[in-house]
């Protein structure tokens, strides 16, 4: 086992345009090497954008509230014992008139020391990794920002071309991109992509990772739909199996052990079941303990479900976990899409889906 004894806190300060952030990381070395892991992570949405790509300066208002979150910073790092930090700025402050100002009243109240950065060095510093140093890939490197995106071609840990757009979420949001911005990205892209060959593009930022999760929480509410309407529209019949039975006399339910209820190629398992009637014309059934879920293509896991039949139809679909699991194999995909919600509900008779928590 590796001795990690030796361990120092390094902490680095992002001024972006729509949060400031301070990462404190642990430093372990090893053998002349060097490991890092997150110590603590503090995110204040103070919107500089807004004020930059709007009005070309930051508010007196906003200032403040810069200063403030800045002097909270440098007592986290005193209190945290950080060893050293680094603090950039980029697009918000670059775009500001009074960008230069507000670096000198930040070390003046703070004496924290902010460095307004290109969006060249913004790109080499983000792609500084040894994940991209491999000889056999190029890699795009995409970093979409508040206020800007950064598009970098990177070999073997070395920088081909780099070029900042002034294209973000904050100047998307309040239509600050005009057409001639994007006919500069296009083209930027042409010259420089289409051409290439075995590119693995490579991107990140707060809003990159939000459409991610959008992404996956939209493809996991289609394929709950699919399960669940492949259940309701089939004409199969349904069977039921369980190790055992009882019944609640003064509850009328009937309750299951290790209960598979099957339709088709679809399934659904529970260590434990019960039902107000023995049929699916109009009754309501309760699964509790390792529910599984199936259908050709992917399945729910959860810990509890709840699912509502009305004239052999489902009506109310209700399903909870801490989280439950969706898995699911898209058509001719390899891969699996795994998403995990604290609670799936179903409505047919509204068609509403709700996923969420987690």
């Amino acid at each position: 086992m590796k001795d990690f004894s030796k361990v120092i806190k390094y902490a680095t300060i992002d001024v972006g345009s729509n949060a400031i952030r301070l990462l404190i990381s642990n430093i372990y070395f090893h053998d002349s090497e060097l490991f890092s892991t997150k110590n603590s992570l503090v995110r204040v949405p103070i919107r500089l954008g807004q004020d930059a790509f709007k009005n070309g300066k930051i508010s007196k208002k906003n200032i403040s509230r810069l200063l403030d979150s800045m002097k909270s910073f440098k007592l986290l790092m005193k209190v945290h014992n950080v060893d050293k930090y680094l603090a950039y700025a980029t697009s918000a402050l670059r775009s500001s008139s009074n960008g230069k100002k507000i670096i000198d009243l930040i070390k003046e109240n703070s004496n924290i020391k902010i460095e307004i950065i290109s969006g060249t060095k913004e790109a080499r510093l983000i792609t500084n990794n040894p994940a991209f140093s491999t000889k056999s890939k190029t890699f795009c490197f995409i970093d979409v920002g508040g206020g800007s995106t950064e598009l970098t071609l990177i070999k073997n840990n070395i920088v081909l071309i780099s070029k900042s757009f002034k294209i973000g979420g904050v100047r998307l949001i309040n239509n600050l991109v005009d057409k001639s911005t994007w006919n500069e990205f296009g083209y930027w892209i042409e010259n420089n992509l289409c051409d290439k060959r075995n590119i693995e593009v490579v991107a990140l930022g707060g809003n990159i990772n939000k459409i991610f999760k959008l992404l996956i929480i939209f493809i996991s509410l289609m394929s709950c739909i699919k399960i669940f309407s492949q259940i309701n529209s089939s004409e199969l019949p349904i069977n039921i199996n369980a190790e055992s039975t009882g019944y609640i006399g003064d509850q009328s339910t009937l309750t299951f052990e290790k209960i598979n209820i099957s339709q088709g190629d679809i399934s659904i398992y529970a260590d434990y079941g019960e039902s107000s009637k023995l049929d699916f014309e109009n009754s309501i059934w309760k699964f509790e303990g390792n529910i599984e879920i199936k259908i050709e293509n992917g399945s729910i896991n959860s810990d509890y479900a709840y699912i509502e039949f009305k004239k052999h139809r489902i009506k109310n679909v209700k399903i909870r976990g801490v989280p439950a699991t969706l898995s699911m194999t898209r058509e001719g995909k390899k891969t699996q899409t795994i998403a995990k919600a604290n609670r799936i509900d179903y409505d047919f008779e509204k068609s509403l889906v709700d996923f969420s928590g987690n």
